[in-house]
């Protein structure tokens, strides 16, 4: 998000904490439930549903929509977004309204798009460290393609971001993942394996012990002072390092007895489904019943969304947007420091 963005999108949050309004910010909006990968712990198996998609005229009328109410953020996801053939009307619009667009993808299609890629303000794509770590879970051959989407996009001046899902079988590749955010002067982000939608059976075979998670949570906090490339605050992965038990990814109706970030989802954020559901937060979808955005509209669906039951959870990027929202000082100076980062890409490219 550029200084600029970054000015209106904080004048919109204090408007909406001083008059106690809420304002979806910053949004998910998944444009397709298809994807060219099933990385087998995707923690809602998008490759598996089969939610009917909207249509270009319903989610370009969203987009409208969410522009209206303040919204400063939207980033695609789905899915594969890029396997929309439409996806470049959807960025065109976002922009149009002046808003900041970022598209999630795996990079297997980064090439075949980057005309409309040029177009976006981030893009961020999933890296979970060296070619076995990678591809173990996401499928063989899945490093190379995004390795060359981090090629292709960083030779057309496209900002970068990386994901990196910790799992079994990568906590040694993290140094690996700094070293390409190093090279390419792009910002990684770091966040942990979610199973409680797929269901606890599946956390055996992809999540570490706590005190793996804990050791590797110590690493980047101590790369994060160093200066590392790395997206998300010290704060934020801070909160995440004094959860008592990853076994326990969220806490729902009772109050976490431990020192934990506050959930903002429906106040600040949300998430609108393939289908045009709209959810407080990704790990809430078949969590509540939701309003449908496409039928209903928006503002509609919108309304009460945060009187949902979830507490907290442990996600290093939720405790990043919940401290955001409380406007935490140190978590501001953090994405304003991102913010020159990305500045300094395109000229540094």
């Amino acid at each position: 998000m550029s200084l600029l963005n970054k000015t209106k999108f904080l004048k919109n949050l204090i408007i909406g904490k001083v008059l106690n309004k809420n304002i979806p910010l910053t949004v998910i909006l998944n444009v397709t439930d298809r994807c060219n990968l099933k990385c087998s712990y995707c923690y809602a198996a998008y490759y598996q549903r089969r939610k009917d998609e909207m249509s270009l005229d319903r989610i370009l009328k969203i987009i409208d929509e969410l522009s209206g109410m303040g919204c400063k953020r939207i980033s695609f996801g789905g899915g594969e977004p890029l396997l929309r053939e439409d996806i470049g009307e959807m960025i065109k619009r976002v922009k149009e309204k002046k808003m900041e667009c970022v598209i999630n993808s795996n990079g297997y299609l980064v090439e075949r798009e980057i005309d409309v890629l040029k177009n976006i303000d981030v893009l961020c794509l999933s890296l979970d460290g060296d070619e076995k770590a990678h591809d173990i879970y996401r499928g063989r051959g899945s490093f190379k393609e995004v390795m060359e989407a981090i090629e292709c996009a960083s030779r057309y001046k496209i900002p970068l971001h990386t994901n990196t899902v910790l799992h079994r079988n990568n906590l040694n590749s993290i140094e690996f993942v700094l070293e390409v955010a190093k090279k390419y002067n792009l910002l990684a982000g770091f966040n942990l394996v979610i199973d409680y939608l797929s269901g606890e059976e599946n956390a055996a075979e992809y999540k570490n012990q706590d005190s793996e998670i804990k050791n590797a949570l110590r690493r980047l906090i101590r790369y994060k002072k160093e200066g590392h490339n790395i997206l998300f605050s010290k704060k934020a992965l801070e909160y995440t390092l004094l959860w008592p038990t990853y076994r326990i990814e969220a806490f729902f109706d009772d109050t976490p007895g431990f020192r934990h970030v506050t959930c903002s989802a429906g106040k600040y954020f949300c998430l609108v489904d393939t289908n045009g559901d709209v959810y407080p937060c990704p790990h809430l979808i078949g969590k509540i019943e939701p309003i449908n955005a496409a039928r209903e509209g928006f503002r509609k669906a919108f309304i009460n969304l945060d009187k949902h039951n979830c507490r907290a959870c442990y996600q290093v990027y939720h405790n990043e947007f919940n401290l955001l929202f409380s406007l935490d000082y140190s978590v501001i100076y953090n994405h304003i420091k991102n913010s020159f980062k990305i500045s300094l890409f395109k000229e540094y490219h």
